[in-house]
């Protein structure tokens, strides 16, 4: 008896560039059970782009013991350390830093960061790579770009659920935003943990750009409120469709870290019936 058809391809991104090759093996050992008979129509794929983070070269000097080298910073070099900065600061502010009369130090605001978000800091090293060093952007898009790419390719008729998480949703915007006309079989996005929120306008002025994808993707965006990097983000988007359908989900009590959604089995059952959705379509 052949095996059954595949009905649904879903693309998975990771938000960290320090994670190991089997990164979404927990993910899927509790995804696969939850599908149940279903999951044999459903290929996983995973877009893999920590073995292009430059996270373990590049420390920003404020945070870090070593000065900015005598010969000066390059225009990446400025680029990166500004993204940093701004990011911090937004980060500071999710997480309650204090604001008075002597404005905070980057590294203070951190301290108050790594209180509240485990893997602060190589969150903020790869915002500032992937904001300030047009290599690793393009090379970390690519990536996506592949993924979508290959699902279309291998089967072009198979809807496509894309899941991405933290600094991924960021490479799923850019991507979509750019290419996403190409890749006409994306039926659904689903954001988690996305700081998006903290990209629109100055001094990123990301965010504000219409998506290059149909008006009628399904967007949904799973937000825990304690955590201090993904926020609900209905209304933030200046263009009327798609708008993200905002769900809010307790990480906190499943996976103890607010921006750890992988972990939930709360927004397992969300990608489930996203899934689900389009299986049964």
């Amino acid at each position: 008896m052949p095996p059954p058809a595949i009905g649904c391809t879903l693309i998975l991104i990771h938000g960290l560039g320090n994670q190991d090759a089997d990164w979404s093996a927990d993910f899927r050992a509790a995804f696969t059970p939850a599908l149940g008979a279903d999951a044999a129509r459903v290929n996983v794929v995973d877009a893999y782009w920590a073995k292009l983070s430059t996270r373990d070269d590049l420390i920003h000097p404020r945070f870090g013991a070593g000065a900015v080298p005598a010969s000066g910073l390059g225009l990446d070099d400025e680029a990166y350390n500004r993204a940093v900065l701004e990011f911090t600061r937004a980060l500071g502010r999710s997480a309650g830093a204090p604001r008075g009369e002597r404005a905070l130090s980057p590294g203070e605001i951190f301290d108050v960061i790594k209180g509240k978000l485990p893997g602060g800091q190589e969150l903020l090293v790869d915002a500032g790579n992937y904001v300030g060093r047009n290599g690793v952007r393009t090379a970390v898009q690519n990536v996506l770009h592949a993924a979508l790419a290959a699902a279309h390719q291998d089967a072009p008729d198979v809807p496509v659920v894309l899941v991405s998480h933290s600094q991924g949703t960021i490479i799923a915007y850019d991507v979509l935003r750019q290419a996403g006309e190409a890749y006409p079989h994306l039926r659904t996005w689903i954001t988690m943990g996305s700081p998006l929120g903290k990209y629109l306008g100055f001094p990123f002025e990301w965010g504000a750009l219409q998506l290059g994808v149909p008006a009628e993707l399904r967007w949904v965006n799973l937000f825990d409120p304690h955590d201090i990097v993904g926020v609900e983000l209905n209304g933030l988007v200046d263009w009327p469709r798609p708008q993200p359908i905002d769900v809010a989900v307790d990480n906190v009590g499943h996976a103890q870290d607010a921006h750890d959604h992988w972990h939930n089995p709360e927004v397992v059952a969300h990608i489930k019936d996203e899934v689900l959705r389009i299986l049964n379509g």
